[in-house]
C-alpha cells in the first residue's frame, strides 16, 4: 500500500488540531480484524497488525462530568475524557457541538504499543481555520496505541468552518500501512 497522502495539515492549537478529539477507552478484545493476512508474520517474516473499527458515529465526551460544549476555546485533550458512543451513523447531519467518528482495536502478534497514525481527510474545499484564514485539507495525530486497547478517534464541530458537506474519511495508519477507513458523508443539519 501506497503512504498516507500529504497535503496540508491542521496545525496544532495547545496540543491538538483544531476539531479533533482522541481518548482511550480501556482495554477490550474483538472480532475479525479488518484488512487481509490476520495477525501474524508474512511469508518475507515482516510484522503485521490489523485494526478493526468496532464502533462509528455519533459520539459524546465529557470532562470532570461536564459536557464539552461548542464555541469553547481547543485545549489540550485530556485522556482522562470520558467518551460515549451515542449512535451508528454513515450520515452526519452536522451541526454545531456535535462529534463523530471511529472507535478501533488493534490486533497484534505482540501485546505492546505501537505508533499509530489517524488522518482526517475533508472534503473540497476543505476546512478554513478562523484564526489565519488558511485552508486545511486534512489533519494528522500520531500517538502510542497499546494492542488490544479500544481508541477514539473523533472529530468536534465548533463552529460553522466545521461543517463541510461531502465525504469525510477517517484512516488509521502504521508506518505505510493503511489499516483502517471508514467514510462519513456530512450534511449540514437542516434544523
Amino acid at each position: 500500500m501506497g503512504g498516507c497522502p500529504s497535503a496540508n495539515v491542521r496545525p496544532l492549537k495547545n496540543g491538538l488540531r483544531p476539531g479533533l478529539r482522541k481518548s482511550g477507552l480501556g482495554r477490550g478484545r474483538t472480532s475479525s480484524p479488518l484488512g487481509s493476512g490476520g495477525k501474524g508474520k508474512t511469508d518475507k517474516g515482516k510484522f503485521m497488525m490489523t485494526a478493526t473499527i468496532v464502533k462509528y458515529g455519533l459520539y459524546e465526551t465529557t470532562a470532570a462530568g461536564k459536557k464539552y460544549k461548542a464555541g469553547l476555546p481547543y485545549s489540550s485533550y485530556e485522556e482522562k475524557a470520558l467518551v460515549r458512543h451515542v449512535e451508528t451513523a454513515d450520515t452526519i447531519n452536522a451541526k454545531i457541538g456535535m462529534e463523530f467518528g471511529i472507535s478501533y482495536v488493534l490486533d497484534a502478534v505482540e501485546e505492546r504499543s505501537f505508533k499509530i497514525k489517524t488522518v482526517v481527510i475533508y472534503p473540497e474545499p476543505g476546512i478554513r481555520d478562523a484564526d489565519n484564514n488558511k485552508i486545511y485539507h486534512k489533519s494528522v495525530t500520531s500517538r502510542d496505541v497499546p494492542a488490544g486497547a479500544e481508541v477514539y478517534e473523533g472529530y468536534f464541530i465548533g463552529g460553522d468552518t466545521d461543517i463541510v458537506e461531502g465525504t469525510w474519511i477517517f484512516q488509521v495508519w502504521h508506518n505505510d500501512h493503511k489499516l483502517a477507513e471508514k467514510v462519513f458523508h456530512m450534511k449540514a443539519d437542516a434544523g
